[in-house]
């Protein structure tokens, strides 16, 4: 009896539920940290996650216009850029 306390107490306690969503803001600083060490690539699934949490963010564009800059897209960036000029 006294050996299963501690599993009875386990499974009492609440389970831990997965991982809260990252906001806007933690997204798009771990993209741009990817893109200020130089792996654009890595901070392109942040950067889609932080502009799927907000779109009228300019500085989320911004970000976009320059990692589609710097991967050699020109003309993506600067719709990127002028989206965010709008705003």
């Amino acid at each position: 009896m006294v050996l299963l306390l501690p599993l009875w107490i386990a499974l009492c306690l609440p389970v831990p539920s997965a991982a809260s969503p990252r906001t806007y803001a933690q997204d798009l600083s771990l993209a741009i940290a990817a893109m200020e060490q130089g792996k654009h690539p890595s901070g392109l699934t942040p950067l889609r996650a932080a502009l799927t949490t907000d779109r009228g963010e300019p500085l989320g564009l911004v970000a976009l216009g320059t990692l589609y800059l710097h991967a050699g897209s020109p003309v993506a960036a600067s719709a990127e850029f002028r989206r965010a000029l709008v705003l």
